[in-house]
């Protein structure tokens, strides 16, 4: 998605499992599907429309109970979708754990590469032992 835009128009859609628990543990097929359309609109603007769609009809109801229904659109000026982009480009991977991960791979081969790995066999890393504040350098 940070790739195509604001160049190509964006498509994202998430379907209910086909079994989906509520909480009084009945299974409900009946859920619509959540689709996010990033269209790019003329002068760098840029059009963020989400709908609850349910066999290609939008502005389906997502609850039972009523709410809110589709379409909600915004539409922003080049500026606020750069801002949006950065916060993407940078949020997601700290909030999927994938920042952490590669801090963590990184942080294991630093101290492999400094000999805390050294008796703990081959290239292996317990997790424990000094941590990097006490290494001469």
């Amino acid at each position: 998605m940070l790739e195509q835009l604001p160049q190509q128009p964006v498509e994202l859609v998430r379907r209910a499992p086909k079994s989906e628990y509520g909480t009084t543990g009945s299974v409900s097929n009946d859920m619509p599907e959540k689709v996010l359309r990033i269209t790019p609109k003329e002068s760098g603007m840029v059009s963020y429309k989400i709908d609850y769609e349910k066999d290609g009809v939008g502005g389906q109801n997502p609850t039972l109970a009523g709410g809110a229904s589709g379409p909600l659109e915004v539409v922003t000026q080049l500026g606020e979708h750069q801002v949006m982009m950065e916060i993407m480009r940078y949020s997601i991977p700290a909030l999927t754990g994938w920042a952490m991960m590669l801090d963590a791979a990184m942080q294991r081969s630093l101290d492999e590469a400094r000999g805390m790995g050294q008796g703990q066999g081959q290239g292996g890393y317990s997790g424990g032992g000094q941590g990097t504040s006490d290494l001469p350098f």
